[in-house]
């Protein structure tokens, strides 16, 4: 009887608690915020997703049709008395570069182009400037088998304002007597990147 009583004053009513719970669980008023809560949890994903995805359309759309700059070629004029060398850079994106400028060095004997500004439009080349290196020099060059450089600096942004830079370092070496090919635009040995200045662009440049 003392169990009974104890079990008794512990719960009065015996299982009218749960009864009251699953009670509370059928009220409509009670089912209906439940079902409100869930569709607003489920609205505020989906919201999310979309917006994630937006993002990442957005950034994708900007990287296809942004200003991207890179030395395309360098253009080399050789005379009697000197070489003349011309970096062209293109903008391969779809929209215009703004405040584009850009530095160059050449030699030996170094010669160094101060900071300029310019524009280069979608889908266009420009000549960024020119460096001549004396015939004296060159024929230096080709008995200490040396070589002539060209590099430069690229700063610029996007029509979308993100600010960009590239680097770029070109050398050319001489295996024939510079005098024997005045005139000629093809220099023979050819040209090729800086082995210790590789091209770079943006976040892969180093300062």
């Amino acid at each position: 009887m003392r169990a009974k009583d104890y079990n008794y004053r512990r719960n009065p009513k015996g299982n009218a608690g749960d009864n009251n719970f699953y009670d509370k669980l059928k009220d409509p008023l009670n089912i209906f915020t439940g079902v409100l809560a869930v569709g607003t949890l489920a609205l505020v994903y989906v919201a999310a997703l979309q917006q994630s995805t937006l993002e990442k359309t957005d950034k994708t759309l900007r990287i296809g049709e942004r200003s991207f700059v890179y030395l395309e070629d360098v253009h080399v004029t050789a005379y009697k008395e000197k070489w003349d060398l011309e970096p062209i850079a293109t903008n391969s994106g779809t929209t215009q570069t703004v405040d584009f400028m850009y530095t160059l060095r050449c030699g030996p004997p170094l010669t160094e182009l101060g900071l300029q500004s310019s524009l280069i439009g979608p889908k266009q080349s420009k000549i960024l400037g020119e460096c001549s290196i004396p015939i004296h020099n060159l024929e230096l060059l080709w008995i200490n088998r040396g070589s002539v450089e060209i590099s430069g600096s690229m700063f610029y942004r996007d029509t979308f304002y993100a600010s960009h830079w590239a680097k770029f370092c070109r050398q050319i070496r001489m295996p024939v007597d510079p005098k024997t090919i005045a005139g000629s635009q093809t220099i023979p040995g050819g040209m090729s990147p800086c082995p210790d200045a590789p091209d770079c662009a943006d976040g892969e440049c180093k300062p």
